[in-house]
């Protein structure tokens, strides 16, 4: 059985692709017009895998799914948005990258700090001052874990 696929009105949603499932190929835009080539509809195994680990990270760390929330910085003139979530054992900032090219952003180092990991690739990032600064893709995000400096 072949499922249809596609969003009838702009704030309902394109459902999630499963790979199971047949889809018919999308012929209409969100207002109900006519494309002018139709849109094969398939799963998307990275993405699939991406909102897996957007999932698995929530479950892991408390601060995403209770924690505080405080804003960094939101510039609409760049396209970015970072945030933090925290709670009284774990500190995570949320960087967003909106915009379609590469971007640097920093912000002041907390006394108890001195590295953090970049969770979706594992990069481990040191502070080298009281300002952290760092660069972020196009269209991207990222979630750093920010850990404690380890009593010797």
């Amino acid at each position: 059985m072949r499922q249809e696929c596609g969003a009838r009105e702009i704030l309902q949603p394109k459902p999630m692709i499963w790979p199971e499932l047949n889809y018919d190929n999308e012929n209409t835009n969100h207002d109900g017009t006519l494309k002018k080539r139709a849109e094969t509809v398939e799963f998307n195994n990275k993405l699939y895998d991406y909102y897996r680990n957007l999932i698995y990270l929530r479950k892991k760390h408390a601060s995403l799914r209770m924690g505080d929330y405080k804003t960094l910085l939101a510039d609409s003139k760049n396209n970015l948005l970072i945030f933090e979530r925290f709670t009284e054992n774990e500190r995570l900032v949320i960087v967003i990258n909106n915009s379609n090219h590469d971007k640097s952003y920093s912000f002041e180092k907390r006394s108890a700090y001195n590295t953090c990991q970049e969770l979706f690739s594992g990069e481990v990032l040191k502070f080298r001052s009281r300002i952290f600064t760092h660069n972020i893709e196009p269209k991207h995000g990222h979630i750093l874990l920010f850990k404690q400096a380890e009593e010797k």
